[in-house]
């Protein structure tokens, strides 16, 4: 039976040997690394919506426009909430480096965020309660003074030039005040409008004492919060974001803290300026010049504008009869030296070291938040604009480098 079955030969069972491509044929070993999405991504792409959909496709793109617009005005209405929020946080972490520096001091976090907080309502308080009596007094002597002082303009060589040059048009416009405050019905709509004043006053400190409150619990809760937040990362990425975290909340926190210093060195150099040219009113007018140099740009050009402004109106109050402005012509010429000093060696060793940002990206972001957010956004432009270059820097360019 041996010899009646057929015997298999072994090289029958081995594969027969594939054909070798030629050189111009044989598959590219670039070609066959590429991933197969890149493969798809060249193929064109055909949606078909089927006409029996369209009415369930129709609806639900308006339900997500409604809800898009829904949205956009839930946060228009919310938008003053959400501007009191912003800015307790940003004073939170703006005073987050003293409450750093405390406990480096052995003081325990607490009683540190404590200090720091008293310290900053206090500063706050004194303030008002130091300049109220000087805003008080200086009103009530230019309304006593308002007679002589429109009686003064009126007899300036300048004023008759411009009033005969426009056929009495300035004369009339002081006959038409001056019938408009004796007029009682005109008093009692000034007085409405001092009461729509008084109004704006009382919210606008309505409005600061919230962001206090705010600010207080932003700093105390601050740690949880960033821990919050990293905590709804994956756990491979939450180290890095930390880190990417804290160096964001330091740029404004030295931001704040930087700028602040320029802002009190300004108002600390105009007040003794003021000082020794004995100027009236100049608690005030440092008040003012600290906070228009919190302005970045334009602070302390601003500044010395409304200083050199308030100081001939000073003048003009003190002694109408004799007008001098020698006093303002030298504030004036103090702020241009006071601006090339902090333009040159304050600002880059100060805010510069602080927050290191190109100069043309810092006009860029002070132009938008000013735009969007006013003031305020101006004063928020400056450290946003820090952060996002620093995270294109840390998480943008090393992915571009490794492709």
């Amino acid at each position: 039976m041996s010899d009646s079955t057929p015997e298999t030969s072994t090289d029958a069972l081995q594969p027969e040997p594939t054909a070798q491509l030629p050189e111009t044929l044989a598959p590219d070993s670039e070609a066959t690394t590429q991933p197969a999405q890149g493969l798809r991504a060249r193929l064109p792409l055909h949606i078909h919506v089927s006409g029996e959909h369209m009415f369930s496709v129709g609806f639900l793109a308006t339900l997500g426009v409604l809800t898009a617009l829904l949205v956009g005005e839930m946060v228009a209405n919310s938008f003053l909430v959400i501007t009191y929020i912003t800015a307790g946080l940003f004073f939170a972490l703006g005073l987050e480096p003293l409450v750093r520096l405390l406990q480096r001091m052995r003081l325990p976090r607490g009683l540190a965020i404590l200090t720091v907080f008293l310290a900053f309502v206090g500063t706050i308080v004194g303030v008002v309660f130091a300049i109220t009596p000087a805003i008080a007094a200086e009103t009530e002597e230019a309304m006593n003074s308002m007679p002589v002082i429109v009686n003064q303009i009126a007899s300036q060589e300048w004023f008759q030039t411009l009033n005969q040059q426009f056929d009495g048009s300035f004369n009339q416009m002081l006959d038409r005040a001056q019938e408009f405050a004796k007029d009682p019905q005109n008093l009692m709509q000034v007085a409405g409008g001092l009461l729509s004043v008084s109004a704006s006053i009382f919210s606008f400190f309505g409005g600061a004492g919230i962001i206090i409150v705010l600010t207080l619990y932003f700093m105390a809760s601050l740690r949880g919060l960033k821990h919050g937040l990293i905590s709804l990362l994956p756990a491979s990425k939450r180290r890095r974001s930390a880190q990417i975290i804290d160096r964001v909340f330091d740029n404004v926190g030295g931001y704040v803290i930087s700028q602040a210093i320029i802002s009190l060195t300004n108002a600390t150099c105009a007040y003794i300026a003021m000082s020794f040219l004995d100027i009236r009113f100049r608690e005030v007018l440092a008040l003012l010049a600290f906070l228009c140099s919190l302005l970045p740009l334009i602070g302390s050009s601003l500044a010395a504008i409304t200083v050199s402004t308030a100081t001939v109106l000073t003048q003009i109050i003190a002694d109408p009869d004799h007008i001098n402005l020698w006093p303002a012509l030298f504030i004036l010429i103090y702020y241009i030296v006071y601006i090339q000093l902090e333009a040159y060696v304050l600002i880059p060793r100060i805010v510069n070291r602080a927050v290191p940002i190109p100069g043309i990206f810092v006009v860029i972001a002070v132009l938008l938040g000013g735009t969007l957010l006013g003031v305020f956004g101006a004063l928020l432009s400056i450290p946003v604009a820090a952060s996002v270059i620093f995270l294109v820097q840390e998480l943008w360019v090393p992915r571009q480098n490794q492709r």
